[in-house]
């Protein structure tokens, strides 16, 4: 079949065009996506660091994560998180989704 199309992502890596792309298809109501609407900062940090490791548990290789658009806090630390996080293996942005949301693909070994 060819070679698979490689994007850049907001972490710098490059990934698979098709494990990112997955991600974005997960409906709202998906166990492997979080929405992050109404928290706070220390509510949200929390909230994607337990999400992370039940997902990683669950054996889930890509996740959603909402943040909403607002004042722009919310999207911060996500992304801030998921470029720190070695469980983490890539992110950017969705392109799915009707509010902000980020799409990530976890490292699971």
């Amino acid at each position: 079949m060819g070679k698979k199309r490689r994007i850049p992502t907001i972490s710098g890596h490059e990934g698979s065009f098709d494990t990112l792309f997955l991600a974005d298809m997960l409906p709202d109501d998906d166990p492997a996506v979080i929405d992050l609407h109404g928290m706070t900062a220390n509510e949200a940090k929390n909230s994607i660091d337990l999400f992370l490791d039940r997902s990683i548990a669950a054996g889930v290789q890509v996740v959603k994560i909402i943040h909403g658009k607002g004042q722009g806090t919310l999207a911060m630390i996500v992304r801030t998180m998921l470029g720190r996080d070695r469980r983490v293996k890539q992110f950017r942005p969705s392109t799915n989704q009707i509010g902000a949301a980020v799409v990530a693909e976890l490292d699971s070994g």
